[in-house]
């Protein structure tokens, strides 16, 4: 899931994985983009909270990171960019022109990019095949 907000694991939020896990699903959320702790609701009990690297394999600073992390996968990152420059190792990815309604698909490039933990629960859903 790609999900997230500030502070503990709510009840509400417990409530769904602990039926999920109970059926037998394993439940990946993205840990949170602040680069502090990890993120509701990849904080939750039952949760593997993903965590974003950059290119080299290290933590990315802008990912979230603590002790309820506890899979990282790539999340890309953009270095020495500035208004207009590209981003130099963005997630290359697909999505959706649309603001409210679907209007076509279109893909990412190094100027128009994506980064963060959120393609990294991505990766590793695609890595566990």
């Amino acid at each position: 899931m790609s999900l997230g907000a500030d502070g503990p694991c709510s009840q509400a939020y417990q409530d769904v994985i602990t039926e999920l896990a109970g059926r037998g699903v394993a439940v990946f959320v993205s840990a949170g983009n602040d680069g502090t702790f990890v993120d509701s609701p990849a904080n939750c009990s039952g949760v593997m909270a993903v965590t974003g690297l950059r290119q080299v394999g290290s933590k990315v600073g802008f990912s979230s990171l603590g002790l309820d992390a506890g899979i990282d996968a790539p999340a890309g990152n953009c270095i020495n960019t500035g208004v207009g420059q590209p981003c130099r190792f963005s997630i290359i990815t697909t999505t959706d022109q649309g603001t409210t309604v679907p209007a076509g698909p279109t893909y990412t490039d190094q100027i128009n990019f994506n980064v963060g933990t959120s393609f990294s629960r991505q990766s590793s859903r695609e890595q566990r095949g």
